[in-house]
């Protein structure tokens, strides 16, 4: 199931939940924490944003950043708008590590989900899990249907 194999319960629920690149991140982390920082460089949130938090259903930051984004195109000449949205993504490239770690302990050490035999939990937290190509899709229709109908 795994790439790389963990003994303890945390490890395996990790496991479970990101299904995807499980040594990159469990790696991002793990030297996170040794250093005691916020941040680990995220290239492909550098390059995607919002879709790659939308990617790894990250929806409500994917959302917000989509948002974003789009008022800045709607309100600033395109010239402002992309300086800012760089600077926004090299934060997202800075953090998105940390931010994917955050939501992943939230979902794992949710209540209803700790008191579960570890066949369920391990089912639920792979569908929890993972990644969607889903909402890649949905958000990126969004943005066109949205500067098409303004006409950014």
């Amino acid at each position: 199931m795994s790439e790389t194999d963990y003994s303890d319960g945390l490890g395996k629920d990790f496991c479970f939940y990101l299904r995807d690149n499980q040594a990159y991140y469990i790696n991002a982390w793990s030297k996170m924490a040794y250093r005691h920082s916020g941040y680990s460089w995220n290239w492909a949130d550098f390059w995607f944003g919002w879709a790659w938090l939308g990617y790894r259903k990250n929806y409500i930051p994917a959302l917000i950043i989509l948002g974003v984004e789009l008022l800045l195109y709607l309100k600033f000449s395109y010239a402002a708008a992309i300086i800012v949205v760089s600077f926004i993504h090299f934060i997202l490239g800075l953090f998105a590590n940390r931010l994917y770690c955050l939501k992943c302990i939230s979902v794992i050490s949710r209540p209803e989900l700790l008191n579960l035999q570890d066949d369920a939990r391990h089912l639920i937290l792979s569908q929890k899990g993972g990644t969607s190509w889903l909402p890649v899709i949905v958000f990126s229709a969004l943005w066109i249907y949205i500067t098409i109908q303004v006409g950014v």
